[in-house]
């Protein structure tokens, strides 16, 4: 085996021992910082040479870069990474360093990359501080334009309401001048031309206008208080609302089941009754009238109907009793009476009248 060459280059001597590096973008930073543009292309044509003198005859195309050093270190890379690959690197020469200060030390590489990092720092605040000054200049520039619009715009403001205000004010004064209505006119048509006939006029009409505003006025109601014993003056009935509510969601039973119930736990029942649908009145009212004979059958006693919905009428202490969901039974639907508007007006006039 012939022996090799030894060539004085210390950026491949220095890529060759640090080669576990090269795929590191800090790596290649600080190396393109440290060497020179002319040691990076020195190195390349070395590489070059080294090729042609190979002989390889199917050499890939290396991917063409720029001409700033970080990309040349990136080209002169590619190709030991070639040699490497394609086992011709044992074959090539062995490069080695007569002057060591021109090989960088790794742990400076920290201190340099910090160096970088300061001048892009200091780079980006310049430009940020030419765009801020450019944008003052341009608001400077621009505060004449915008105070002159807002001048425009308050004018027009203040005239398009002077406009408004002049347009109200003419329809004020076209409806002040526009002939009076019909209905304003003290006499009607009627009045000033003679009709043929006489108009006739209810005697009813004129007796109730005769009544004068105090008679229409509904006299004040007192109730009395006062609990007497032994006393011949007595009320004949109560004469305070009686609370109404409505128990449905009922399964089929009769009113006598429902007031023993409430009557069970503490509500006093005044009324009770089955609420029955139209339809079944009406089939009701033909099987009566198919079975005339038996009266009986004709006349059922209202104890006996039975509904899913009744309509109560208790006491008006036991309300809170009525309404508390643990007396009454599971999904049974407790609600007050939706009394119609006439009849609603009948039971207020039967209690303002005693």
């Amino acid at each position: 085996m012939a022996s090799r060459l030894l060539v004085n280059h210390e950026l491949l001597y220095f890529l060759e021992n640090n080669w576990n590096l090269t795929e590191k973008d800090c790596f290649i930073n600080n190396t393109s910082e440290f060497y020179s543009h002319e040691d990076i292309t020195s190195g390349i044509k070395l590489l070059k040479y080294e090729i042609s003198a190979l002989k390889i005859e199917k050499v890939d195309k290396q991917q063409t870069r720029g001409n700033s050093k970080s990309e040349k270190l990136l080209e002169c890379i590619s190709i030991i990474k070639f040699l490497k690959e394609n086992n011709y690197w044992e074959k090539c020469s062995v490069f080695v360093s007569v002057n060591m200060n021109k090989i960088p030390k790794v742990e400076n590489f920290l201190t340099i990359n910090f160096e970088k990092v300061k001048q892009e720092i200091m780079e980006s605040l310049r430009t940020q501080q030419v765009m801020l000054n450019r944008t003052i200049e341009a608001v400077e520039t621009n505060k004449l334009e915008i105070s002159s619009l807002k001048h425009k715009l308050c004018l027009n403001a203040e005239n398009n309401v002077n406009i408004e205000v002049k347009k109200r004010q003419e329809k004020t004064n076209n409806v002040q001048t526009s002939q009076t209505c019909w209905s304003e006119v003290t006499k009607s048509p009627t009045e000033s031309t003679e009709l043929p006939f006489t108009l006739v006029k209810h005697g009813k009409k004129n007796a109730n206008n005769k009544v004068s505003q105090a008679t229409k006025r509904t006299a004040t109601k007192i109730i009395g208080k006062k609990v007497l014993e032994n006393c011949k003056l007595k009320a004949n009935k109560d004469p305070t609302k009686k609370p109404v509510f409505c128990i449905s969601n009922v399964q089929r039973c009769r009113r006598s089941d429902v007031m023993e119930y409430l009557s069970a736990n503490g509500i006093n029942v005044i009324t009770c009754y089955p609420v029955i649908k139209k339809t079944e009145e009406k089939i009701s009212a033909k099987t009566n009238s198919n079975n005339s004979s038996d009266e009986q059958n004709e006349l059922k006693n209202r104890d006996e109907e039975e509904s899913t919905v009744f309509r109560v009428c208790i006491d008006r202490e036991d309300v809170k009793k009525i309404k508390d969901p643990e007396i009454m039974p599971q999904h049974v639907i407790v609600r007050e009476w939706r009394f119609d508007k006439k009849t609603e007006q009948t039971v207020q006039q039967k209690i303002s009248d005693g």
